[in-house]
């Protein structure tokens, strides 16, 4: 019975999501904020644009990302690996291509990736994609001029949860054998725990039949709370975590765990930086007069936790 309810409970899923898409976001968000200008992607001398690498074939399906690298880079630079959002569900990765080509400009070898949505696989495919894309960009690093010693992760919305989660996981042994610990990671208005109840009440929400997390995560919270657990990224933080920098915008609910992020770190040592976007819709990050604040927010946590030499550099 589990085995024919999963697949009705990822296509319900499905329908009943509109596409994550910066028009249609416009659309939603205009109507309240009339003076928000999209951000698309324009062409850029000083970057050049390396679209549709594939980085992982799975499932019959070739998983790709574009990579963006500085034109004028005398050597190595530092990089980051940018997870769009969609509820888990939707959105594609050009959503972050804008910001991956303004940070190429500053200096830093970027990547936007492609992922396993829900309605092809559940928790935890995702992450096991976004892994083994940071492991082709370390392979790769030669043809893009990256150092892959201080390559970072981030995302936004659901793609910040999953960027925050693959970037804890990324220096754990026992759930990434073959890889590298991350320098770094960037949740832009991500869930921090899914089991907060502030979390529960949207994402566990008892009046739908399915929400984006049930369906991403395989089940309800009631009959699979370990598997809720296991995709919380408060679960993994501890004293060997990267340095990290958490955006968030005007709705506590996409944020959830955060406070515990910001009281823990400081006792275990770990970097982290927070800034609150106050009013802000979600999907700031994809509009003016947000985007260019990221942009330098972005720059100057990863300027620092990305330099040569620093403590977390260190061996």
């Amino acid at each position: 019975m589990a085995r024919l309810l999963l697949p009705l409970l990822l296509c319900s899923a499905a329908a009943g999501a509109a596409d994550y898409t910066l028009d249609n976001t416009y659309k939603k968000l205009s109507p309240r904020h009339p003076d928000i200008v999209p951000v698309r992607l324009q062409p850029a001398d000083d970057v050049r644009h390396r679209p549709a690498q594939t980085y992982r074939s799975v499932d019959g399906r070739q998983l790709q990302m574009d990579v963006f690298v500085p034109g004028n880079a005398p050597a190595p630079r530092p990089g980051l690996l940018l997870v769009h959002g969609g509820g888990w569900r939707s959105g594609d990765r050009s959503l972050l291509a804008p910001l991956a080509q303004a940070l190429a400009a500053r200096g830093y070898v970027t990547a936007t990736a492609s992922y396993r949505l829900s309605t092809e696989a559940v928790f935890p495919a995702a992450v096991e994609d976004l892994l083994a894309a940071l492991a082709w960009l370390r392979s790769n690093a030669g043809d893009f001029n990256l150092d892959p010693g201080r390559l970072a992760i981030g995302g936004s919305s659901a793609g910040g949860q999953l960027a925050t989660l693959t970037g804890l996981w990324a220096g754990d042994p026992d759930r990434n054998p073959d890889g590298a610990p991350v320098a770094a990671i960037v949740n832009i208005d991500g869930l921090w725990d899914f089991t907060t109840p502030l979390a529960l009440k949207f994402e566990n929400d008892p009046a739908r039949p399915v929400t984006s997390a049930s369906a991403f995560l395989g089940g309800r919270f009631e009959v699979i709370p370990d598997t809720w657990r296991r995709a919380s990224p408060i679960n993994y933080l501890n004293a060997g975590s990267p340095p990290l920098l958490a955006l968030s915008g005007g709705n506590p609910r996409f944020t959830a765990g955060i406070e515990t992020v910001a009281a823990q770190a400081p006792i275990l040592g770990v970097p982290f930086r927070h800034h609150h976007y106050e009013a802000a819709p979600h999907s700031f990050w994809l509009f003016e007069p947000w985007f260019s604040q990221v942009e330098v927010q972005l720059d100057e946590f990863l300027s620092i936790a990305l330099a040569e030499n620093t403590p977390e550099q260190e061996p």
